[in-house]
């Protein structure tokens, strides 16, 4: 796997489209091109929890969460993969003719959890493009960090269709 602080500062859009589909090679590479920093505050994460009525104490009770296993409270999963689109580096591509971008399909993995006050950055690579389903699908792998100490704390895969 790419090694995540390698970024690349984009310098303008690239321009794709289904009716040129040798061209889609050219959005695949093993670089990741990272996104912005993010601070996971305690608020954001109990606006998370009354959201989805997820109040484990070990996102939102700190006198409890100093006695479990990692000293702090810390995020939902689900808020951390939330807040993927967030953590997207600038567009550097478009795909015209696309009326709707959706998902198709989708794999992750919650390697540490993000303790509440940690910076995370996100970063993602395109894998693979290709013309499928009436459009361009894109497989995007994507990685969110804990800044202190470049650790993965969240990696995966995702389709999303462009049609």
């Amino acid at each position: 796997m790419a090694d995540a602080g390698q970024n690349l500062v984009p310098r303008s859009i690239a321009v794709f489209g289904a009716d040129d589909p040798d061209r889609l090679g050219e959005l695949v590479s093993e670089r990741f091109i990272s996104g912005p920093i993010i601070r996971v505050a305690e608020e954001r994460i109990r606006l998370f929890a009354d959201a989805t009525d997820d109040h484990q104490w070990i996102h939102v009770d700190p006198k409890r969460a100093a006695e479990g296993p990692y000293k702090v409270p810390v995020a939902h999963g689900f808020l951390t993969m939330g807040l993927l689109y967030a953590l997207r580096p600038e567009p550097w591509y478009m795909i015209v003719g696309a009326e709707s971008v959706r998902p198709t399909g989708g794999k992750y993995k919650f390697i540490r959890p993000v303790p509440v006050g940690a910076e995370i950055q996100g970063s993602e690579r395109i894998k693979e493009a290709k013309v499928d389903l009436g459009g361009v699908v894109l497989t995007i792998e994507y990685q969110v960090r804990l800044v202190d100490g470049n650790k993965l704390a969240l990696s995966g895969e995702i389709d999303l269709l462009y049609s």
